[in-house]
């Protein structure tokens, strides 16, 4: 058990250097009667990620907590957006032009972090995403630098294939199997009591019942906007459908009033 520098909570348990895949992504959804996911928080995460400019008032509207992380200026560092976004064209170009490529990789975490280090209240935790083919797939391995088993892994899983779905979509390609690997995999000392009331709960795997349905209109920069509409100016009712089925869910569960997972996902059984 180790102290964090500068922070109070001390970490009890840590795994260097943890692997892990999911052979599919059918199954990307972590519900535990107690550890619950917000559906909202999900969701939003996912289109804040997407957005070019990662703005503060976007995600803190779902999750206030964020707005600890906002530099003097009111923006995030380790904000996701700004640094992939821009590079999606380059990616599919890539893969395109070389469907076996070893060269389609997104680097989020970059140089100018390691000096921001001693100051910036939020440095990214994700290192890469790399995007290969393997069997005529498209799969995707997740580097991580650092991992909170409890509070942000559930929500990375889900995300990540997320932003592994959108890309195979714009690239006409099935999804493959998705690796998570992590220099530094924690868990907090005031989260153990909790995981340990977890692992003997009743869990389920929630499977994203209309995320393969590709036939429809929504494009994500519309989404986005709508997004934006709903939050600042006027609430908007949900849509029923959207050229990406995986955003117009994703979507519809920001714009209804109680967001629950059973309105993007069927339930599989796992466990018991």
């Amino acid at each position: 058990s180790a102290c964090l520098v500068g922070s109070e909570m001390c970490i009890r348990d840590r795994y260097k250097g943890w692997v892990g895949r999911l052979l599919n992504i059918d199954r990307t959804v972590l519900t535990n009667n107690r550890r619950k996911m917000s559906a909202k928080y999900a969701c939003a995460e996912f289109l804040w990620y997407m957005h070019r400019n990662a703005p503060l008032e976007m995600i803190a509207h779902y999750a206030p907590q964020y707005t600890k992380f906002a530099e003097s200026n009111g923006q995030v560092w380790g904000a996701y957006g700004k640094r992939f976004v821009d590079l999606i064209p380059e990616l599919l170009g890539d893969l395109r032009a070389n469907i076996y490529s070893r060269r389609a990789v997104i680097p989020l975490y970059q140089p100018k972090d390691l000096i921001a280090a001693s100051w910036a209240k939020d440095i990214p935790c994700t290192l890469s995403w790399q995007f290969i083919n393997d069997n005529e797939k498209l799969c995707m391995i997740a580097t991580m630098r650092s991992n909170d088993l409890w509070l942000g892994f559930p929500y990375d899983v889900f995300v990540n294939t997320c932003v592994q779905r959108y890309i195979a979509d714009l690239l006409g390609w099935e999804c493959g199997w998705y690796q998570h690997q992590v220099g530094d995999m924690h868990i907090y000392e005031h989260n153990i009591a909790g995981a340990d009331e977890a692992i003997h709960a009743n869990w389920d795997m929630l499977a994203p019942a209309k995320f393969t349905d590709l036939s429809s209109e929504f494009e994500l920069s519309e989404a986005l906007q709508l997004e934006e509409f709903h939050r600042v100016e006027k609430p908007v009712s949900k849509v029923v459908s959207g050229r990406n089925s995986m955003i117009a869910s994703i979507l519809n569960c920001l714009l209804g009033n109680d967001c629950k997972w059973e309105e993007l996902n069927h339930v599989n059984r796992r466990g018991n």
